[in-house]
């Protein structure tokens, strides 16, 4: 599967290229089968709803100045959701 670049090209979407992506895959499958609270956990990351309150959170007015710091410390909060996503969705559908 393509990975999508996330316009930066910095040092994490980097990183993401050089992950073992089949073993990745292999990893999140077997936890899914031998423990019941992992499989629920990723089974509510991968859903579409989870996605959209972390997109609502990610712009509330609650947030505003805690990522402002984040990203004053370089830290650039929407790559990394990105890669979150993008690293769960190439584990096992559920």
């Amino acid at each position: 599967m393509y990975i999508h670049s996330f316009g930066g090209g910095g040092p994490l979407e980097s990183g993401l290229w050089s992950l073992p992506r089949t073993r990745i895959y292999s990893l999140m499958a077997q936890k899914v089968r031998q423990s019941g609270e992992f499989a629920k956990l990723y089974k509510a990351l991968r859903d579409k709803q989870f996605k959209d309150l972390v997109q609502r959170a990610r712009y509330s007015t609650e947030l505003k100045a805690p990522l402002r710091k984040l990203s004053q410390k370089s830290i650039n909060v929407d790559e990394l959701l990105q890669i979150l996503f993008e690293v769960i969705s190439w584990g096992p559908q559920v």
